[in-house]
């Protein structure tokens, strides 16, 4: 592999074959600010990024960005462009029930009003009614709350895509954000 992936390219395996992708970006990364879920160190992410000749690297920790600081100076450091998000935790509704399901759904900022948008969310899913073993939102409070500036995926196989109704999820999801 390392013999044939150049710098700045990176192996891309299709039905076709092997090809070559210009561009590749991690955007879901936890590191070790990612309680009980990330092992990565972040200058050591950092670093083997450029080594790899990459131009960005996302941070999207579980319910937090509070390694941020840190992740950004590290960027910096080695000339990568650094791209904020998170991991967050939404439930169907706030009420705290023992056993409900949270499901995750990425957030990345896309400039500062997606920071803000996102220092809001954080900040309003850390409040006492809503924190419940984990900081959580309700569906409802990100669509109602605009969320200007930042995009949003899928996360993981703990995501959107595993509600029963993930359909209308994303039915609602693509009209409110496009």
């Amino acid at each position: 592999f390392e013999k044939i992936a150049r710098p700045r390219e990176r192996i891309h395996c299709s039905s076709k074959g092997l090809r070559m992708v210009d561009r590749f970006v991690n955007l879901h990364n936890h590191d070790t600010y990612s309680f009980l879920d990330g092992l990565g160190m972040v200058d050591d992410m950092v670093a083997h990024v450029a080594e790899l000749g990459q131009e960005f690297l996302g941070q999207t920790n579980h319910g937090n960005i509070s390694g941020m600081f840190k992740f950004v100076a590290a960027c910096k450091r080695h000339s990568i462009k650094p791209i904020i998000g998170c991991e967050l935790y939404c439930v169907d509704k706030i009420e705290k029930v023992k056993g409900e399901r949270r499901y995750h759904l990425l957030a990345l900022c896309m400039n500062i009003t997606g920071y803000y948008s996102l220092v809001r969310l954080l900040n309003l899913a850390n409040q006492e009614d809503h924190f419940y073993y984990r900081p959580r939102l309700a569906w409802k409070e990100i669509i109602q709350d605009g969320c200007e500036g930042l995009a949003f995926s899928t996360a993981c196989v703990s995501g959107m895509c595993a509600h029963p109704k993930s359909e209308l999820l994303f039915k609602v999801f693509s009209e409110t954000f496009g």
